[in-house]
């Protein structure tokens, strides 16, 4: 039988241990779990009743089910004479139904059940409906044309469909076409094509387009030749603005060309003026145009100063840059380049790999190099300065880079302000060699957000986490904390809230044992065990003085002693002994023993004898009784303070 001893009047084992347990001695209310059924049962001095388990059939009542798992559940109908029997399909995985949230009753709709949906959204691309005829769409439902397709179909829309004006060029016979009364003067009506009227003389048609032929307009046609008489006038006046002459038809005109300023030739009826390879101008040049170019490859001007964007100023902003555009070749390619006033910059810079978008010029800012420069550097970038002397003041605007070694003020007589941000790490020149701050001279407040990593830390105080650093020699109170192989002196103690000691740990040289201290998981024991390099080890108990050890327990008779293995392996069967305080009735407690031997209990009380006393009536019981032989009588000491002598007859059954 393997019928395992619990905690009070419980039994565990199988069924089979169930039906042969011997019951002659089993106290009422013992209970019994089938380890094989999970059923609990319970004696009731005649007979085993089931109270709880997986295999008997319970009404239950008022309970609450958390996570339950049901196989194939059925509710039954209000007169309990048919189900609803749910039928599962095998899932792939867990599968999660959630109920919505409701606002009041509500009922469950299945396929073949008639019901009216509210307030639902049907996806129609993961859905289909069908049976849908034109009663069941509303009066005021309407489709917008983005959602119509065109219609390819023939005598799918009836003429008498579309709307026409009156006047309208478009009527109606079984569809649309061109109204006959549009063709008028010079146009042709002939199958719904238009055509033009043409005679075919000097105008025609070709490629669908009406033009003048190639032989043009004859002599013929014009009725005649033109005369002189036909023509503005009998001659062409020519003058210079204050000289006129007039050249009859059939007269020369003459161009004549001006030394050092004008070419004139004249082939084929054509006459050009053109310029001379070197032409010299006396006076004041002015060209007014869009585009001048000049193709030289030495221009010298005497006037020191260029005037650029008009002789006057202009009356507002055109937002167009001043300056000089040049090109040049970077080697690979052919680019622009330009120097010059940037009108939206409001600066003078110069661009490399230029791009010109009307007089408004951008590219790459360009490299310059000078002298000895006066004034205040504003541009962002100054990658062409390459050494500066020394600046009583600079300021630097925007982004700035400084390469190589700096040095930053006087170590002892200059200071350094950084108004900005670190947008970097700082890093020695070498490890283990710079201080930040010094004996004398302290940083203030150091704030860190990650890891600190430090090899020696001395600090005055300090907290973690709004909690003190702990240090050495300081009183402090830790929360939280894991304490891995900690160590306590010869002595050492674990106070409590007052500093006062709690546990005193004494130690002794080349220990191999100990104890060890273990929590337990629900429903398991906590232990304190003898533990070490020894076999065999007693854990010994101590009390102080005349008093000795006491076991206690939260509820009322629970405070027991129990023995889990037998004192030689001899011994038959399985048993387990337990030792208790037992209360026998209102008046009297007995130290009990429970004896577990091949599957029964059977409990000794260990107690001085029952008595009332004659004298006050108390049912405390006897002390352990006193036998004077001399006088032959038995001295009862009771607990209520009276005593008591029973006459007794001994007689010696052994000894000498």
């Amino acid at each position: 039988m393997a019928i395992t001893y619990l905690a009070g009047n419980n039994i565990a084992g199988t069924a089979s241990d169930r039906a042969s347990l011997t019951t002659t001695h089993l106290l009422t209310g013992t209970t019994f779990l089938e380890t094989d059924t999970d059923d609990m049962y319970m004696w009731d001095s005649s007979s085993w009743n089931v109270i709880a388990g997986d295999t008997a059939t319970q009404t239950l009542v008022n309970k609450t089910l958390t996570s339950p798992i049901l196989t194939t559940p059925q509710i039954n109908d209000t007169s309990a004479n048919h189900q609803y029997v749910f039928g599962i399909s095998e899932l792939a995985a867990d599968r999660t139904v959630t109920l919505p949230l409701l606002t009041g009753n509500d009922t469950f709709t299945f396929n073949g059940f008639d019901a009216t949906l509210t307030n639902k959204t049907i996806d129609s691309d993961n859905n289909t409906i069908t049976n849908i005829v034109n009663a069941d769409v509303k009066a005021s439902a309407a489709i917008v044309d983005t959602k119509l397709a065109t219609i390819t179909t023939g005598n799918k829309v009836s003429g008498s469909a579309v709307q026409l004006s009156g006047t309208s060029a478009i009527e109606n016979s079984t569809g649309l076409r061109v109204k006959a009364a549009l063709a008028g003067d010079g146009l042709a009506l002939s199958s719904q094509v238009l055509a033009v009227n043409v005679d075919d003389s000097s105008i025609e048609t070709s490629s669908d387009a009406l033009r003048v032929k190639a032989s043009g307009i004859t002599n013929a046609m014009l009725a005649g030749s033109i005369a002189n008489g036909k023509l503005s006038g009998p001659s062409i006046a020519v003058t210079d603005g204050s000289t006129a002459s007039n050249i009859v038809p059939g007269g020369t005109l003459t161009f004549a060309a001006t030394a050092n300023e004008t070419t004139v030739a004249q082939s084929g009826g054509t006459v050009t003026i053109g310029l001379p390879n070197d032409v010299t101008i006396a006076g004041t040049l002015t060209v007014s145009g869009t585009t001048t170019t000049i193709n030289s490859t030495t221009v010298t001007v005497d006037d020191p100063i260029f005037t650029i964007g008009g002789d006057t100023a202009p009356g507002s902003d055109d937002n167009k840059d001043r300056g000089i555009e040049f090109r040049y070749h970077t080697g690979s390619a052919a680019a622009v380049g330009f120097f010059g006033y940037d009108d939206s910059a409001g600066v003078f810079t110069g661009f490399t790999a230029a791009t010109n978008t009307s007089e408004v010029f951008s590219g790459t800012v360009i490299n310059a190099t000078f002298g000895d420069i006066a004034g205040t550097l504003t541009t962002a970038a100054q990658a062409g300065i390459t050494s500066v002397g020394t600046l009583s003041a600079i300021t630097v605007t925007g982004a700035g880079v400084f390469n190589g070694d700096v040095d930053l003020g006087n170590a002892t007589s200059d200071t350094i302000t950084a108004t900005g941000r670190f947008d970097s790490d700082l890093v020695p020149s070498s490890d283990d060699a710079r201080d930040l701050g010094t004996a004398s001279l302290e940083w203030q407040d150091l704030y860190l957000d990650g890891t600190a990593n430090i090899d020696i830390l001395t600090a005055d105080a300090g907290t973690v986490g709004g909690s003190d650093i702990v240090t050495l020699a300081a009183t402090q109170t830790l929360a939280a904390k894991t304490l891995t192989a900690p160590k306590f002196a010869d002595g050492g103690f674990i106070a409590d809230a007052a500093g006062l000691q709690l546990i005193i740990f004494d130690s002794v040289s080349s220990a191999v044992n100990e104890v060890t201290v273990a929590n337990a998981a629900a429903s398991g024991t906590p232990s304190i065990a003898a533990t070490g390099g020894d076999t065999n080890i007693a854990l010994t108990l101590k009390s102080k003085g005349t008093n000795g050890i006491i076991i206690g327990s939260t509820a009322d008779n629970g405070a027991y002693l129990e023995f889990q293995q037998k004192a030689a392996a001899a011994d038959p069967g399985a048993e387990y002994a337990r030792m208790y305080l037992k209360q026998v009735d209102a008046e009297n407690n007995a130290i009990a023993v429970k004896l577990q031997k091949g599957g029964a209990i059977q409990e000794v009380e260990i107690t001085s004898p029952r008595a009332v006393c004659a004298e006050c009536g108390r049912k405390d019981g006897a002390k352990d009784p006193l036998y004077d032989f001399e006088r032959g009588v038995m001295v009862l000491d009771l607990w209520c303070g009276h005593s008591f002598e029973v006459p007794m007859q001994w007689s010696q059954i052994n000894g000498s």
